[in-house]
């Protein structure tokens, strides 16, 4: 179980892994800050890796590379998948991605390719993260940036499986933290009942 970022013994919201397995997690929103690597048993978080010192190799990443390329950030996982020899990225930096685009842009690279470089050097620094806490046999992958078909394969292709990935997975944050907060309630509201009978006392 994780707590708070770093600190272990609690819950890190809003994730449950059912059953002995990674989680790939990128929060659900285009642009996300951070990304989490988790993994778990029956619902509890037992380990985690995450980038948390910046955006490197985020959704956020892509946003940037869609934005250098006028695209729209729906578009660019299907077109990195026509890629025929993916451009090598210097760097998987937010900041200087732009730079990188417009130079190959600049030597006549398709766009197919510098995309195909772009999920590609995600889809490494995401694998470099997951083996810090040993990758299972089985991997699954949540959140907004898994309906990108694009890092979903890329993904696939470094770790040699396939992944889990639901159609409503970037709902699985939310999910989570349904279930959480219902429980919670139900804890909160078990313990009030429990005071009450209390506070009754025997009955005649």
């Amino acid at each position: 179980m994780i707590g708070k970022r770093g600190q272990r013994g609690g819950r890190l919201a809003p994730v449950r892994v059912d059953k002995t397995e990674h989680a790939l997690v990128t929060p659900g929103d285009p642009g996300p800050q951070s990304a989490l690597r988790l993994v778990g048993e029956d619902g509890d978080v037992k380990d985690f890796v995450m980038n948390d010192k910046c955006a490197a190799g985020t959704g956020r990443f892509l946003a940037s590379a869609a934005e250098a390329l006028g695209m729209g950030l729906g578009d660019i996982g299907d077109i990195s998948l026509k890629a025929k020899n993916p451009v090598r990225l210097t760097t998987v930096c937010t900041v200087f991605v732009e730079s990188d685009i417009m130079s190959y842009l600049a030597q006549g690279k398709k766009t197919e390719d510098i995309l195909g470089g772009v999920h590609s050097a995600i889809a490494a620094r995401t694998i470099s993260l997951v083996r810090r806490v040993g990758i299972e046999p089985e991997v699954t992958f949540t959140g907004g940036v898994s309906l990108n078909i694009g890092m979903v394969r890329a993904l696939e292709e470094k770790l040699g499986m396939k992944l889990n990935v639901s159609p409503d997975s970037h709902f699985v944050g939310a999910l989570g933290a349904s279930i959480f907060a219902l429980e919670r309630t139900d804890k909160v509201r078990g313990e009030k009942q429990q005071a009450q009978r209390i506070g009754a006392g025997p009955t005649a």
